[in-house]
This record gives C-alpha cells, sequence and structure tokens, in this order.
C-alpha cells in the first residue's frame, strides 16, 4: 500500500474474519498517504478447517505476532491494528510482541470482537486488564447489530484498558469500513448504519491518521 521501508512509522493491519485484505484498502489508504507503511497480511485461507473454527484467534495471534518478527524492521516505529476479529488479534499479538522484548507504539482496533472460539466456554482477552505503556485507539460503531454484540464488542477493549482513546461513531454499521465486494457482503451480514459509507469510512480514517500522527510525536 505504500513503499518498504526500514525505518518509521508501520502499520500491521489484521482484517476481520475470512475478509481479504483489498477489502481495507480504501480505509487504509490515507494512512498510507502520510507515509506510513501499511501491511494487510493474510495469515489463513479460508478452509473447512478455518470455517469450523478449528484455527482460533489465538492461533491467529500467534501467527501475527511471527509475521511482525519476520517482516517489520527492528528499526521501524510499529503500531498494530485491526478490525472486528481482528482487533482482537491485534490486540493480543500486542501482549506477545511486547512480551517478546520488542516495543509496540500504538494499537487501533476497529469494532474490535472479543471471544470467537468455539472450542473454549469463554476466551476473552478483555477479561484481563490491559497495562500498555501507550495509550490505545479503540474504535467503535454504534450500529454493529448481530456481528459485534454487546457483550462482546468495543465497550470491553476500552473498559480493559483504562487509558484508552474511545471513539465512538453513532451511526457507524460494523461493515461500513471495508470496501469493494467485500463491504457489500459485510454490510448484507451485519447491515448498516450510515447513507454516506465513503464519507464515514474517510472519517474513520482521520482519526486514525490523527492516532498515528499523536503516537508518533510521543516517541
Amino acid at each position: 500500500m505504500s513503499a518498504d521501508s526500514t525505518s518509521g512509522d508501520v502499520l500491521v493491519f489484521f482484517p476481520g474474519f475470512v475478509v481479504p485484505s483489498g477489502g481495507y484498502s480504501e480505509l487504509l489508504q490515507p494512512l498510507a498517504d502520510q507515509g506510513v507503511v501499511v501491511h494487510v497480511p493474510t495469515l489463513y485461507r479460508p478452509t473447512p478447517r478455518v470455517l469450523l473454527g478449528r484455527f482460533s484467534v489465538t492461533d491467529e495471534a500467534r501467527e501475527a505476532a511471527a509475521y511482525v518478527e519476520t517482516n517489520v524492521p527492528l528499526n521501524a516505529r510499529l503500531l498494530l491494528g485491526g478490525r472486528s476479529r481482528g482487533g482482537q488479534v491485534a490486540w493480543r499479538a500486542a501482549k506477545l510482541v511486547i512480551r517478546s522484548g520488542r516495543p509496540v507504539a500504538g494499537l487501533i482496533a476497529v469494532d474490535p470482537v472479543d471471544g470467537g472460539n468455539p472450542r473454549v466456554r469463554r476466551d476473552f482477552v478483555t477479561d484481563s486488564p490491559a497495562d500498555f505503556a501507550f495509550v490505545p485507539l479503540v474504535i467503535g460503531a454504534a450500529k454493529a447489530g448481530k456481528c459485534a454484540p454487546d457483550d462482546r464488542n468495543h465497550v470491553l477493549f476500552a473498559a480493559s484498558a483504562p487509558n484508552s482513546s474511545h471513539v465512538v461513531f453513532e451511526d457507524l454499521g460494523h461493515g461500513d469500513v471495508v470496501s469493494g465486494r467485500a463491504g457489500w457482503a459485510a454490510r448484507k451480514l451485519c447491515g448498516t448504519g450510515v447513507v454516506d459509507v465513503p464519507r464515514a469510512r474517510a472519517e474513520v480514517s482521520s482519526v486514525m491518521v490523527d492516532y498515528i500522527d499523536a503516537a508518533s510525536g510521543a516517541s
């Protein structure tokens, strides 16, 4: 999405469940335009194993942390992000990366969804407080519906990190930040909250740009 770099800001952004990387091109392009190197890795294929829940969010977080170790230079300013399940993956991966000794400059969770492992009755990352040294950005869609229900949505993530910046878009639906055919499918499945979806997506992008600018200035 932007030229490779060995320094500066690098955002690794994890997609929602079985959403292709290209579905976030319009959301993330404004960040790339500001010089952020953006990675949107595909860590799995939608195989029967994945669709049946045998590739858990914990498994994906481990793959995410390994991706960072392999693909992001050590002298880069690392930020992690993701939407829906990808937001939870980023949250979990941030803890793993930090535990490995590598600093993380910021974390962006776009309408994150907790839980999601059918083999475990309750496997919520937000059950444990997040004592990040930085201020996480939690973006919520107030009209997320069945795809991000109240008992596992952005509110839990903000509550688990009391120092977080919690921005809620009152008319945003869970699928509205996704573009292209994937966005059409996401809005069919999850509903939409706005009439002008591109404008709403641009507003979310603007909040993300401002957050990265602030995180860069603080480090």
